[in-house]
């Protein structure tokens, strides 16, 4: 095979770190470059007949992609083994859940490439398969296995796949190590086509997530030193009421069978923990966007009903994904009376013009942020970081499976809203062991405590079955 490619998903905020292939006895390990640099190489390779590989962000050669890697072969010889070996580090989420007690890490292991539609303009695949296809043309699911070493011991579980196991190793040497060792073994389709997602619970009693640390790390070669200093400040503030909440709502063709009942769920439960005293519009956008009301209006009486019927019946009957022209009507409005402006944006995260729909973001003025949450699989990390980066916000983020949380991240997503802007803002750093081991006391009695939650109609109503 002359040129094959695989194009495949990673985290935003993914680092890589190498990647060595074996074509027929041929070991290649590739180095950084220039991306231009880079694709001249591989291509003056191939013409030569050698065997090349090439790694580089985007779904093709002439695109870039923000959370998408494609890795190129060259001159594979029919019927021979070929293994390729890519690393990459990402940092985890630490996820601070009110349901389960205590703090978990959150691990997600992108397993699908979502619609086409999300790498490409409109009308161009780029050879880009969808699910459908791919399944007719090989018959049978590909065979994946996932290892997840975590050291030190660790309790996993997975919402998204109910098949994952675990067992502590020994590892001898020097200093004997026990690790948790978990395995996922992905042998159906509906394994395959969905994200995998790892909760990892560490014992409060050996490691509090919440607590201060320091992490000291040697090179083991270069013998260098870092160093990186690890807080998570937890703050108590009276939340916002002179606001003005967009609920800007997914409901392109891409949203349909079970996420569009996802985002049914979440807008039932946004309309029920605003506040009182909010004003609040729902967008829906798709290749054309609609609003259920001319103006932004406090939920009561007969608005409130008509907005609980709105999520209820929702549906993804609006074609396309296109959210720059939904952000940009928003964010044209003239502010009123004073109210804080809060966009709360609900998707898959499936456009293909991700660049547009971030400078878009840049019109959030003074007054204003942006929050997303992404829905279901495939979801670009990327682009609603970004998003919401631009937009002074946060980004959350549920899988398939994860329905359980639903409630809760609303919650702490409508609470990150509302909370007013952190101003002239003065970092101590103390002068002496003993007033940092009693900050650090403070700062363990705090993250004991639990997070305020917006004062809404039915902020603790339990999910509709």
């Amino acid at each position: 095979m002359r040129d094959t490619y695989f194009v495949f998903p990673i985290h935003s905020g993914t680092v890589v770190t190498g990647l060595t292939a074996e074509i027929d006895g041929h070991f290649i390990e590739a180095k950084v470059m220039e991306r231009r640099e880079a694709q001249e190489a591989y291509k003056k390779a191939i013409k030569e007949s050698k065997c090349a590989a090439l790694a580089q962000h985007g779904a093709s050669q002439a695109r870039n992609g923000m959370d998408l890697y494609r890795v190129s072969l060259g001159n594979i010889p029919t019927h021979k083994s070929t293994f390729v070996n890519f690393s990459y580090v990402q940092e985890l989420n630490l996820e601070d859940s009110d349901l389960k007690k205590q703090g978990f890490l959150r691990l997600l292991f992108p397993a699908t490439v979502g619609a086409p539609s999300r790498y490409s303009p409109a009308g161009f695949s780029d050879g880009i398969r969808s699910e459908e296809e791919l399944q007719a043309a090989t018959h049978q699911a590909p065979s994946l296995k996932l290892q997840i070493a975590i050291q030190p011991p660790a309790r996993v579980s997975s919402p998204s796949h109910k098949s994952i196991s675990s067992r502590e190793v020994v590892q001898l040497g020097d200093m004997a190590k026990t690790t948790t060792l978990a395995e996922v073994d992905l042998r159906q389709w509906d394994d395959i086509v969905k994200d995998v997602v790892v909760h990892i619970h560490f014992p409060a009693e050996d490691i509090g997530l919440f607590r201060p640390r320091a992490i000291l790390e040697q090179h083991p070669t270069l013998k260098t030193w870092v160093a990186a200093a690890e807080v998570v400040p937890r703050f108590s503030w009276d939340l916002l009421t002179n606001v003005e909440l967009s609920i800007l709502v997914d409901r392109s063709g891409s949203m349909g069978g079970s996420k569009i009942l996802f985002a049914r769920e979440a807008l039932e439960h946004f309309i029920r923990s605003c506040p009182f005293q909010a004003f609040v519009n729902i967008v829906g956008f798709g290749s054309s966007f609609e609003s259920i009301f001319a103006s932004a209006h406090q939920l009561k009486d007969e608005a409130f009903e008509m907005a609980l019927e709105h999520a209820r019946t929702l549906q993804a009957n609006l074609g396309g994904t296109d959210l720059a022209p939904a952000l940009r009507h928003v964010l044209s409005q003239s502010e009123q009376d004073g109210r804080w402006r809060r966009l709360l944006v609900l998707t898959d995260g499936e456009v293909w013009n991700a660049n547009e729909v971030i400078a878009t973001a840049e019109q959030c003025g003074e007054k204003c942020e942006i929050h997303t949450l992404g829905l279901g699989s495939g979801v670009s990390t990327a682009l609603l970081e970004s998003l919401a980066r631009k937009g002074k916000g946060s980004a959350h983020f549920l899988a398939d499976g994860e329905e359980e949380a639903l409630q809760e991240t609303v919650v702490k997503m409508l609470a990150s809203a509302l909370q007013p802007p952190v101003t002239d803002l003065k970092v101590h750093w103390p002068s002496s062991p003993t007033l940092l081991r009693h900050r650090m006391e403070i700062q363990e009695k705090s993250a004991r405590q639990t997070p305020i939650k917006p004062e809404g109609r039915d902020a603790n109503r339990e999910p509709r079955a």
